[in-house]
């Protein structure tokens, strides 16, 4: 109603935490979006906003995760992908080399693999994934649609099973060959990538002086890896 709206949250103290007003991630007009508390006294944040996610990483980390999450479910090892926001957390949590115990006090803290790269984890699709830019709240107009590769480098690569369940991940667009490994997932180590089909386009130039990895389902395969009844 475009009325000052004031409230107040008791938090842990060193811990990070996001703020969503019912299904809206917000950011003050710094564009913060993890906010801790350091010290034992108020903090008050002006200009707060909904968070516009400009890319698939930004969008990943608004996603819905849980054991009843509507992005991503989990149970144990066991992740299921329910929309194109999940696929876009698994791609981050990857990319980042995101743990339960390498990064403690995060909102996701919880919801991470004990190993970084999804190492000995599941990852299932729950239906057909869309890469599409994405529409709605909490989308910024000039999203960025180039996908965010899964295991983007040889040192961060996926290490887990991802099972298409026979599913299509479409839509799929890599326009920038900025880096040496390119594909739905960029470099996987010791995994298994099944029973999945990928449709898109990956295009463009790159000003790297060594080799360049392209793949439609993966750009480079290392280590023992397996892809068994995919296609693209």
């Amino acid at each position: 109603d475009d009325k000052n709206k004031h409230f107040a949250i008791n938090v842990k103290k060193d811990a990070g935490y996001t703020v969503w007003l019912g299904n809206k991630k917000l950011m003050d007009k710094n564009e913060t979006t993890v906010f801790t508390a350091t010290d034992d006294k108020l903090f008050s944040f002006t200009g707060m906003q909904t968070y516009l996610a400009k890319d698939w990483p930004d969008y990943g980390q608004t996603a819905n995760v849980g054991a009843d999450g509507t992005d991503v479910s989990l149970s144990g090892t066991e992740y299921t992908i329910k929309t194109p926001c999940g696929l876009a957390w698994i791609a981050w949590v990857t990319n980042n080399e995101k743990t339960k115990e390498g990064n403690t006090g995060e909102m996701y803290t919880d919801y991470y693999p004990a190993s970084a790269g999804f190492a000995g984890c599941t990852v299932t699709l729950a239906g057909n994934i869309s890469l599409d830019k994405p529409t709605g709240t909490g989308i910024a107009n000039d999203f960025e649609a180039n996908w965010s590769i899964i295991g983007n480098t040889s040192g961060k690569p996926f290490k887990g099973t991802f099972d298409g369940s026979s599913h299509t991940v479409s839509d799929l667009s890599i326009t920038t060959l900025d880096g040496q490994y390119h594909g739905l997932f960029g470099c996987i180590e010791g995994a298994v990538i099944k029973d999945l089909r990928v449709e898109g386009n990956i295009e463009g130039s790159s000003s790297m002086g060594n080799d360049i990895y392209v793949g439609g389902i993966v750009g480079f395969v290392n280590s023992s890896s397996k892809i068994i009844a995919c296609s693209n």
